[in-house]
């Protein structure tokens, strides 16, 4: 009697078997999910979070939605888990980088060059693990600020410092969102640039807080000082007083803008009610705002609607950072990748941007119009 030789079973794109699985269930499930993981990661950076869907994400998985269902609540849980995935990985290396140096700059320096080095081996999850996360929102968020204060604890163990190095940190972060754009340039390349930026928190040599106020992009997260600004004009009953003086003039010699600007919109308050109020005092906080910065900007190009490195970019900034990822989207592309608001808005943007000369337009026949970040553009990502 001839006997067939056995046939091998017939396995999917992804190396699972069809059919009635040869792996133990335990294995079967663990490889489900990571292909799911995985496949979350690539959509969100193609797409943005907002703009990737379920359907995307089974079709490149290879997966059907009930088993996708099993494993997650949600796209958003599928964000969460991915990034407690890549944290499990990255975070314990970046742990033994700060406990391998003593000096807390060089810690800093060590915990920065593992991160970026991270990052760059997968840029699709490092997009999932720095704008998927926000995006996501909820329990991805929660998960994201647990690193971070971990990380805050690591680096800052005196309470005193932790709010300057999260503040540090959130700089960094940032600013990766828009190094993120240019897909051929490692990140490990803008180290020394990001390293200047962590090291606001450590201004001084041995960790002294005392510079850290002289450093502008820091002097704008210290509400404290807006605070005190405002405590000491309420406190007055003409507007003046040596603490307020002594307040303004220091806000006005660190660039403090914030606590120059609430000054002079207490001062015009009081005015507006009648109250008396020191014109002295209002003029130098005028003059201090022509030289002040707010998130390390010049009030100048904060109004031109620049972002800064601590705080958060602005929609015109989204756009041209998506149309560097994305060439060829149309408004309504970019408008759902950036999750704005208002289609408007998009719009608006993105004729200023064509009139600064930062992107192009193309009109296809029968078709939506499509943009392209220019030679300029890039540039200003940079």
């Amino acid at each position: 009697m001839r006997h067939e030789p056995e046939r091998p079973a017939t396995r999917g794109a992804r190396g699972l078997p069809r059919g009635r699985a040869s792996l133990p269930p335990e294995a079967s499930a663990f490889l489900q999910r990571a292909r799911v993981l995985d496949a979350t990661a690539r959509i969100v950076a193609a797409r943005g979070y907002a703009a990737a869907t379920v359907e995307e994400i089974l079709r490149r998985a290879g997966v059907s939605r009930r088993t996708f269902y099993a494993l997650f609540e949600s796209k958003a849980d599928a964000v969460r888990c991915g990034f407690d995935a890549a944290v499990r990985l990255g975070l314990p290396q970046i742990m033994a980088a700060i406990r391998a140096e003593g000096k807390p700059t060089r810690a800093v320096g060590a915990a920065l060059t593992t991160y970026l080095t991270l990052l760059d081996c997968d840029r699709d999850w490092a997009d999932l693990c720095v704008i998927g996360v926000s995006e996501a929102g909820g329990a991805a968020v929660q998960r994201r600020d647990s690193a971070l204060a971990a990380l805050v604890d690591a680096l800052a163990p005196e309470p005193g410092r932790r709010p300057a190095v999260l503040g540090a940190l959130l700089a960094v972060d940032s600013e990766l969102r828009s190094l993120l754009a240019d897909r051929d340039r490692p990140l490990v390349g803008a180290r020394d640039r990001l390293w200047r930026l962590a090291l606001c928190a450590y201004a001084g040599d041995g960790g002294t807080t005392g510079s850290i106020d002289r450093i502008p992009a820091v002097a704008s997260l210290r509400a404290s000082r807006v605070d005190a600004v405002i405590t000491a004009l309420e406190s007055t009953a003409d507007g003046r007083s040596d603490e307020l003086a002594r307040l303004i003039e220091r806000a006005a010699r660190t660039g403090d803008g914030p606590a120059l600007w609430h000054a002079v919109l207490e001062f015009r308050e009081r005015r507006t009610h009648g109250l008396p109020a020191d014109r002295e005092l209002e003029r130098r906080a005028l003059d201090g705002l022509g030289h002040a910065t707010f998130f390390g900007l010049p009030l100048v190009e904060l109004a031109a609607g620049r972002s800064g490195a601590l705080m958060p970019p602005s929609i015109r900034d989204r756009c041209l950072a998506y149309l560097a990822v994305h060439p060829g989207s149309t408004a309504g592309d970019v408008s759902r990748g950036i999750g704005a608001v208002h289609r408007s808005t998009v719009d608006r943007q993105l004729a200023w941007l064509e009139r600064a000369g930062l992107a192009r337009r193309a009109v296809g026949l029968g078709r939506a119009a499509t943009w392209r970040v220019t030679a300029a553009g890039r540039a200003a990502l940079l």
